[in-house]
């Protein structure tokens, strides 16, 4: 594969006009994503993924990186003992505590990153096409990135576990395609250097280098500097990885659970047991693409495919380099079968190949049509037969979008999210948050499989107060008499997830208000002079990692 000098071939609308257009497409996607700012999430809620990066953060902000290791934290055990999230490196996390740190935990900070990298995605893509001969209009490209129903419904969601890595993985081979044509060992360096802190953030950004160190293992550079630059590369890569897991291990004891996590996840077998095919899985990820990159993206990257092949340019220069660049999303979106099956998130790794692609068969469309009709060519009825194209593409994204605010709209008023966003809206400082320890709502698994009785974070840092188990009525009723002499209420949380036996039975001379869920209640409880006074019993410990 090459990278010759880029031009800009015949017969292509104005480039002003592509300006424009360009402008016009970053400018409609930071309304849609500033209006995201102000969108509510919890746990269980649509935008499931945010609410895990801030609790990510804000773990670091409230407990201190000495605290946390300077690992993501998911959850802090009513004993203190600490739920470290290791699925992922620790990089995002960090960088997230930076802006909630600088924000004083404003919710919105978590979606800074996520908008950052899918403006400097659209500029590295664009970057890295200009590097191809014939390799597709900017503007189109823009277009069908960002009008993309994966980054219009998840560019501040599950994309945001991809934010880094993505980035710093396109931002590798682009530099790398820059020294192809440049010559300039410094840009190889940076680029070496991107995929290696990618690492330290998600795996994805290890395998996004597999290409550039394939391409350089069988180049004609001399074999002297070849081996001294796969040396630099492998030992880059295999450091960042060295000291993710060393760092895992010092912190939690355990040295090997990424690979023991890989092998798990790798196993072809659904969450019922049943066993996952090949074939299945393929058709799985194909419609997957359709959904979330967009079916007019589908047909153009499926056009590009096929032209390609049938024309034996696969390989070749720009389509070589494409081809390799969306083969890096068959780690997490296909060999990984268990995950791949279970999130469709993990498509995400598709993504800058796949617009790439899109964008190679958009251009390949718009030439073949001038084939055919040259005369209508010269009137302007390929760029408009393209630009019907274009807009039906943005047409589904947006309603992509608008059915995936009503589903965050549906979750304000049911299910896990509504309890934690209720709260978080109407908890008063006079208020104890406690939550029914027999009710299950406690109960989580960590990344490490074993099951904690778990703070639950999506309902602490939502509401930025300790939560108080309780299990019997003894150990509710002293915490009612404790909030009683401090001249406060208690706010008791039942979510009926277990046999409606289990949960804890509340007098009814306790309860000042009630505020029913489908999935259980919150009782406002307070004693008055004629509540019975409240049994005995141990009082439950609270967490101690934030102030009342």
């Amino acid at each position: 594969m090459t990278v010759p000098a880029s031009r800009k071939p015949a017969g292509r609308p104005h480039i002003r006009i592509g300006h424009v257009v360009i402008l016009a497409a970053v400018l409609a996607f930071l309304a849609y994503k500033l209006h995201d700012f102000t969108e509510p999430f919890a746990y269980g809620h649509a935008r499931w993924s945010d609410a895990y990066l801030y609790w990510f953060g804000m773990m670091h902000c409230d407990l201190g990186y000495a605290a946390t290791g300077f690992l993501n934290t998911e959850g802090i055990t009513g004993s203190g003992e600490l739920i470290h999230y290791r699925s992922i490196g620790p990089l995002e996390g960090i960088v997230h505590s930076l802006f909630l740190c600088l924000t004083d935990g404003a919710l919105w900070a978590v979606r800074i990153l996520p908008l950052l990298a899918s403006l400097a995605l659209l500029a590295l893509l664009t970057g890295i096409q200009r590097r191809f001969r014939d390799g597709g209009n900017p503007a189109v490209l823009a277009v069908l990135l960002l009008a993309s129903p994966f980054l219009l419904k998840y560019g501040t969601s599950d994309a945001g576990f991809w934010a880094l890595p993505l980035t710093l993985g396109t931002a590798g081979w682009y530099l790398y395609l820059r020294f192809l044509a440049q010559g300039r060992q410094a840009l190889l360096n940076l680029s070496i250097l991107c995929f290696t802190l990618g690492v330290f953030a998600n795996w994805q950004a290890g395998f996004m280098g597999l290409p550039v160190f394939l391409h350089i293992a069988l180049s004609p550079l001399p074999w002297r500097r070849k081996l001294g630059t796969l040396a630099l590369f492998a030992g880059g890569i295999a450091l960042a990885t060295a000291i993710v897991l060393l760092h895992q291990g010092l912190v939690t004891g355990d040295y090997l659970y990424p690979f023991r996590r890989v092998l798990e996840r790798s196993e072809g077998v659904d969450p019922t047991g049943g066993s996952i095919g090949w074939g299945e899985l393929l058709m799985l990820q194909l419609r997957r693409f359709a959904d979330y990159f967009g079916p007019v993206a589908a047909l153009l990257a499926g056009y590009w495919f096929i032209d390609s092949a049938i024309r034996r340019t696969l390989f070749r220069d720009g389509n070589g380099w494409t081809l390799s660049f969306l083969a890096t999303g068959l780690f997490y979106g296909f060999l990984f079968r268990n995950a791949a099956y279970i999130h469709d998130f993990l498509i995400a790794g598709f993504l800058p190949g796949f617009m790439l692609a899109a964008a190679g068969g958009a251009d390949l469309f718009y030439r073949h049509l001038g084939k055919f009709h040259p005369r209508a060519w010269k009137g302007g009825a390929g760029a408009a037969a393209l630009g019907l194209l274009l807009s039906a593409h943005v047409a589904i994204g947006v309603r992509s979008a608008a059915m995936f605010e009503t589903s965050e709209a549906r979750d304000l008023t049911r299910g896990e999210a509504s309890v934690a966003l209720y709260l978080a809206r109407h908890l008063g400082e006079q208020q104890i948050l406690a939550a029914d320890w027999s009710s299950g709502y406690h109960r989580t698994m960590g990344s490490d499989g074993r099951v904690y009785a778990n703070l639950r974070p999506h309902l602490a840092y939502l509401t930025r107060r300790p939560v108080r188990f309780v299990d019997t009525p003894a150990a509710l009723g002293a915490l009612l008499e404790e909030a009683g002499a401090a001249g406060k209420e208690v706010v008791l949380v039942q979510l009926q997830k277990g046999p409606a036996s289990e949960v804890l039975p509340v007098p009814g001379a306790w309860i000042a208000g009630s505020h029913r869920f489908d999935q259980g209640r919150i009782l406002t409880l307070r004693r008055g002079p004629d509540t019975p006074r409240p049994l005995t019993g141990a009082r439950p410990a609270s967490p101690p990692h934030l102030p009342e």
